[in-house]
């Protein structure tokens, strides 16, 4: 349906017929060149002028056609089926061939009637997709979030949902906080019997430790009608085929509903990516043993990174710095006064010089020292802080014409540094911060410099810098130009009831200072060191040339050697400027690799680890959980069904009458000078009064 509209009063139109009668008659009326013609080659001749300047000036009020389209939408059904290896474990070969079987004709009748949806879930969600049952890892909360994001603004009529009620992945599908405006029926599939059974249920541990520490392994355990009886809980660590006993212990089971949590401490004692394993005894009667045991891993890092804090005196930042660096597990902060430290300070990869030098204490060799290992330094400025001998000690600030008394001041940041990002939150807070103490004088920065904030004293905004950093060399150096950082840390608690705004602060900072350039030609390294057997394994790699710029032209190689010597080459694709490589899903097991490549004559390569752990999360729990079907069904609308009564489903959402179709209806505004036939009309008329004025002898 098509109607006209116009963007101004409908009487305009009366001004364009208005118009177009007076071209037409003072043309061919009161002009005297046709008058020797015949009336009726006049009046037609008037009639194409008065009907082109006519046309033409309705053409100017922007006319245009709106179109209405109406569609109609069907309504929706979507059926998704968990796709995970536990839903068919209790069937037998007929119970799963009927219970295919009745799925699929469920979905053929209401393909009749609706828009039938298949998805399957599992790893993954997956539209048209037939399940496989293959997936050992179950995510319900995934496809229901999907669901309500995709359907959220169509006619979505109802959900079925064919699962056990398990999920190992994910949060409880039903703090979902999607609305579905559509029933969920869910099909209660799996074994509700509870089985004699003793498991691990969960491991908790860090993912990270560093070496020379010592970390904690939580180890939960349950056991299903076992009263009574003991288990032995061994923690080994796995190497290479060997496994080395940790930890042995006894478990008295007590109850035939029994769980209980074990509290193990393991030492760090090798870097790299190590493996272990928690495992129980087994006991008889048990429906299973493949749940007995568990493995998991642990990142060992030798990099924990040193700090040291040389002061002149006591300070109420030393124990802030202290707190803030160590908030940062990649940290180890030693605090020493200067006069009482007897170490090596080039030992350290940061040092941090509070006060210092002064007056008291010239630490000319102690800075030379660092100067000749390259060891980064933060200083930090205050009343003690001799400026001469600070001007000396570094080169991109001077401060000069000093006095005594110090400027109280807040914090302005730059909005153009670019070393480093800090959340755009402490930006805004930062400059609300309590005042600082910072040395009056004046204030020389070497271009050379990076300034992250400058100072605001009172009310006026300077060019005087509160924290900047440089690079000499390869030697980097931090200058925080003023004292009182441990009024930043009570600040930020007091506002924000945490210190993370202010430790954020200073950890980017040492961050920036403690990394080392790398200086590798070739670089190339895995995506990550830790993998399930589930995950394909991916490799990137760089190659640089003599001015460190990116390049690609050699071929490079990787070498993949597991555990019992086998290999496995192959060749990185060229991406834009660099390599990279998806080498697929490995085994489980411990992975040596080396990458390398032959560029100017020279051999570039690296070697690294990776490790694959097994997913087994499938077989841990076996027994389904109807109840969480029954509350999903009911928080949103929709009953329990078995597999047994999937007609009976079929029928019911077929019969249900507030599932049906909706008509949408749609405007589209079409301007008339975007019709083509209309341009051809115009032309028309023109050209055939232009043709009757030539052939009449008006030109």
């Amino acid at each position: 349906m098509e109607s006209l509209q116009l963007q101004v009063p409908s009487w305009y139109l009366l001004l364009c017929v208005l118009a177009g009668l007076i071209f037409a008659a003072v043309l061919y009326f009161r002009d005297r060149t046709f008058q020797d013609q015949k009336p009726l080659v006049r009046w037609a001749m008037t009639a194409l002028r008065f009907l082109s300047v006519t046309l033409l000036s309705a053409l100017l009020l922007s006319p245009f056609l709106k179109t209405y389209e109406q569609t109609v939408q069907e309504p929706i059904v979507i059926v998704a089926e968990d796709n995970s290896s536990s839903v068919m474990d209790p069937m037998d070969a007929a119970d799963s061939a009927a219970y295919r079987s009745a799925l699929d004709q469920l979905a053929d009748n209401l393909g009749e009637e609706y828009d039938v949806r298949r998805v399957r879930f599992g790893e993954a969600v997956e539209e048209d997709s037939l399940a496989d049952f293959t997936d050992q890892v179950t995510d319900i909360a995934q496809v229901l979030e999907q669901i309500g994001d995709v359907y959220r603004d169509q006619n979505l009529g109802a959900v079925i949902l064919a699962t056990d009620g398990l999920y190992n992945r994910g949060k409880s599908p039903l703090y979902v906080n999607q609305k579905i405006a559509a029933p969920i029926h869910t099909i209660a599939l799996g074994d509700t019997t509870v089985k004699t059974d003793l498991w691990v249920q969960r491991v908790l541990h860090n993912r990270i430790s560093f070496l020379g520490d010592r970390f904690p392994v939580q180890v939960d355990i349950s056991a299903r009608r076992l009263n009574g009886r003991t288990a032995t809980l061994t923690t080994q660590k796995i190497e290479g085929g060997n496994a080395r006993t940790l930890d042995q212990r006894d478990i008295r089971i007590d109850s035939d509903q029994f769980f209980t949590t074990v509290e193990i401490i393991l030492d760090a004692d090798q870097a790299g990516v190590n493996r272990y394993r928690t495992r129980l005894s087994g006991i008889g009667g048990e429906s299973q043993y493949n749940n007995n045991s568990r493995d998991f891993y642990v990142e060992v890092i030798d990099g924990r990174l040193e700090i040291l804090v040389l002061a002149h005196a006591p300070h109420p930042d030393l124990a802030a710095i202290r707190e803030m660096i160590v908030s940062n597990d990649n940290y180890n902060v030693t605090v020493s006064l200067y006069k009482d430290f007897v170490g090596n300070a080039t030992e350290y990869d940061l040092v941090i010089l509070h006060q210092l030098p002064s007056a008291q204490h010239d630490i000319s060799a102690l800075i030379a020292e660092m100067d000749a290992a390259n060891t980064a330094r933060l200083f930090i400025l205050g009343e003690s802080t001799n400026l001469p001998r600070f001007n000396n000690a570094q080169e991109f600030l001077a401060i000069t014409g000093a006095q005594r008394t110090p400027n109280e001041v807040t914090a302005i940041v730059d909005k153009s540094f670019q070393l480093f990002t800090v959340p755009e939150n402490l930006e805004g807070q930062i400059q609300t911060f309590a005042p600082m103490s910072a040395p009056f004088g004046d204030y020389g920065v070497d271009p050379s410099a990076s300034v992250y904030l400058y100072q605001k004293i009172g009310n006026v905004d300077t060019q005087y810098p509160l924290i900047l950093f440089g690079e000499s060399g390869s030697t980097k150096v931090g200058i925080l130009a003023a004292e009182g950082i441990w009024k930043w840390r009570l600040y930020d608690f007091l506002q924000n009831s945490s210190h993370e705004l202010s430790n954020t602060l200073l950890s980017k900072s040492v961050q920036f200072l403690t990394v080392k350039d790398d200086r590798r030609r070739f670089r190339a390294s895995p995506e990550k060191n830790l993998y399930t057997d589930n995950e394909a394994i991916s490799f990137e790699a760089e190659l640089y040339n003599q001015s460190y710029e990116l390049v690609n032209d050699p071929e490079a190689f990787l070498v993949v050697r597991d555990d019992a010597g086998n290999e496995y080459d192959y060749t990185f694709n060229k991406t834009d400027k660099s390599y990279a490589i998806d080498i697929g899903k490995f085994a489980v097991g411990d992975y040596r690799y080396t990458a390398y490549t032959d560029y100017a004559g020279q051999r570039q390569q690296v070697n690294g680890r990776f490790s694959v752990q097994p997913i087994q999360l499938e077989s841990y729990v076996t027994t389904a959980d109807h109840s969480l079907l029954h509350a999903l069904s009911r928080k949103y609308g929709g009953d329990v069904y078995y597999p047994q009564d999937l007609a009976a489903l079929g029928d019911r959402l077929l019969a249900d009458d507030t599932i049906k179709p909706v008509l949408y209806q749609s405007a589209r505004n079409q301007p008339l000078l975007h019709l083509k036939w209309l341009f051809l009309v115009l032309l028309g008329l023109l050209g055939l009064e232009w043709f009757m004025r030539r052939y009449f002898g008006g030109y």
